[in-house]
């Protein structure tokens, strides 16, 4: 099976392929699920697993926690919209399934280093 790489354009380099087949599964379902509210209790119920070894398990596998994941992903998804987009920051914030406006606006800029504004301005001028 091919493994899949993370895209060029991504703000934070995702795996997208495990060799651990449970975690294959969990990562289908987050990318088809990726701007719904996901708990890891939901994973886990979902791969038919404890939460203690679901966490465990996608930690040691994919070198990042859950939520680390959960959030890369969601701000990679973001950085798409605000390049190709018209869309309020706001507005992308909720499509993304941030709980909050600020809590986005501060996750995205602790992994890319800048806020999602600045980030549409520079990407705007190239």
């Amino acid at each position: 099976m091919k493994k899949e790489q993370a895209k060029a354009e991504d703000i934070v380099p995702l795996p997208r392929h495990s060799e651990n087949f449970k975690v294959n599964r969990m990562i289908s379902y987050i990318e088809k699920h990726w701007n719904s509210t996901i708990e890891l209790e939901d994973i886990a119920s979902w791969a038919g697993a404890s939460s203690g070894y679901t966490s465990a398990l996608f930690s040691k596998t994919m070198c990042m926690t859950f939520v680390q994941y959960m959030n890369a992903l969601k701000v990679n998804k973001a950085a798409t919209l605000l390049k190709e987009s018209n869309m309020s920051i706001k507005d992308i914030s909720d499509y993304c399934g941030f709980q909050n406006t600020s809590y986005f606006i501060r996750t995205f800029h602790n992994l890319s280093g800048v806020t999602p504004g600045e980030y549409r301005k520079q990407k705007k001028a190239d």
